[in-house]
């Protein structure tokens, strides 16, 4: 039986959480089965059938650079339960990996370990040598560094193996993280890492496309602040809050968390707004500037890490690198590629799921490959290829690619210059709007693959 998508499944839940208290029970069923048939006919997978296209020849490789979303955690917030309505909430808010997190960032180490496997592993006592791995300064994406770090190197064969119980089955390796505020590679959010980035985040409201969206919603944001009781409600940050918050709800319906005003409507209407924030946040569309500040000082460092790997291979022991980081992270490099798009009917790819990568290849030749695996649990193939819009093969030479993304590769002094460049005047005129894109073989693959339905979104991170 070919795979069913989890928003699939979260939307039959939504249906069922929201619709039963009205005892239409025959419509349910009715929609399930129709969802279910959709899915089913529309998957390009079976079971056991892996894709064609991004395999690897190990002996080929130089380096592995990956850049992953955390796993599975708690929301930040909780969904309000009504107007004049006191009511205990059943959904943790602090942000944490659940159970169910931990166990999908150790199985997605496990296939990292399957498809990389004989390129870094010399079953010696001293992986780090060979495997960086980063994190930004949360606690959910330090321990998805450590449960992918357990998955991709067990000690069973090999002489990690240590005098304990423990020891038979996970050896230490290091994770490192920088605070807060000297993080400028994955956790650059607001005035004090950069202050032009904060002043871009607060005001993407004032973009064309964005006040579109809004005024188009409007009755949406009226109906929303009557039926929850939230009076200073905004319309991007608080929407995100709630969809976050949802998520979790659809996903743990057993926390009888979805509040009674909740219905389908609502809820499409929140995906798709959560999803538009993500993009405006990540440079969607070619908002250059947006995308550079972003991830400008993460892609210097990856360039840096490939570029040293083909210069003193002889020397260089390192064979992949990973950072553990957010939603935005992930989405900055897809808009970074020119792959990050939208329309005022939604965007092109949501926001990424939890555990979503992107992995750069850098081969022998010292050619690039990049593979977008945005669901962990989707054993059916490998990952998609990604190529940039200006070249069309699945391989890029190094230096073409460096070239490709130059306008959003920053230094640290560049960066810095940058960030306190705040300019004058009307905010709305001094940032030019960002115009859509052309449909690129990122929309197509992703749509086939089931990843995630267009115009629909997946919860993002919000600063804790």
């Amino acid at each position: 039986m070919a795979r069913i998508g989890m928003l699939t499944f979260m939307r039959i839940i939504a249906i069922t959480s929201l619709a039963s208290a009205q005892n239409h029970t025959t419509d349910i069923v009715t929609e399930q089965n129709t969802l279910i048939r959709q899915t089913l006919d529309n998957s390009r997978f079976e079971s056991g059938k892996p894709a064609s296209g991004a395999s690897v020849d190990p002996s080929q490789l130089r380096l592995v650079v990956v850049i992953h979303r955390h796993a599975e955690r708690t929301p930040v917030f909780s969904i309000p339960w009504g107007r004049n309505v006191t009511r205990q909430s059943a959904i943790p808010t602090d942000a944490q990996l659940t159970s169910r997190g931990v166990k999908q960032m150790y199985e997605y180490g496990q296939w990292i370990r399957r498809r990389y496997q004989a390129f870094f592993e010399t079953n010696d006592r001293i992986p780090s040598q060979r495997i960086t791995i980063i994190s930004s300064h949360t606690d959910r994406t330090i321990t998805s560094a450590q449960a992918l770090a357990a998955g991709l190197l067990p000690t069973e064969n090999t002489t990690r193996r240590w005098d304990s119980e423990l020891g038979k089955y996970w050896y230490p390796i290091p994770v490192y993280a920088q605070p807060y505020h000297d993080d400028l590679y994955l956790f650059n959010y607001d005035d004090a890492d950069c202050p032009l980035m904060g002043r871009l985040r607060r005001t993407i409201n004032e973009m064309p496309l964005a006040k579109q969206l809004e005024a188009e919603l409007a009755d949406f944001k009226r109906a929303i602040m009557k039926a929850s009781g939230i009076a200073n409600y905004d319309f991007w940050g608080t929407t995100t809050a709630i969809e976050d918050a949802m998520r979790y709800a659809l996903e743990y319906p057993q926390t009888n968390a979805i509040p009674p005003w909740m219905n389908t409507t609502l809820l499409d209407a929140i995906e798709r707004i959560a999803g538009m924030r993500m993009h405006l946040i990540a440079g969607g569309n070619g908002d250059r500037q947006r995308t550079r500040l972003k991830t400008g000082r993460l892609l210097d460092d990856i360039f840096h890490r490939m570029e040293k790997s083909t210069k003193d291979n002889a020397q260089n022991l390192l064979k992949m690198v990973f950072y553990s980081c957010h939603d935005e992270n992930v989405s900055a490099i897809l808009a970074a590629l020119n792959l990050f798009n939208y329309t005022l009917k939604g965007p092109n790819f949501g926001i990424p799921e939890f555990t979503a990568s992107v992995i750069f290849e850098l081969f022998k030749n010292n050619s690039v490959r990049i593979l977008l695996k945005n669901n962990a649990q989707d054993e059916c193939g490998d990952p998609i290829v990604l190529r940039h819009p200006e070249y069309y093969s699945d391989f890029c030479p190094l230096q073409e690619l460096r070239h490709i993304l130059d306008d959003v590769i920053v230094s640290k002094k560049q960066f810095d210059e940058e960030c306190n460049s705040l300019p004058t005047g009307s905010w709305a005129t001094t940032v030019a709007p960002a115009t859509p894109l052309p449909s690129t073989h990122i929309d197509k693959l992703i749509r086939d693959k089931r990843r995630v339905r267009p115009g629909k979104g997946f919860p993002m991170d919000v600063k804790i």
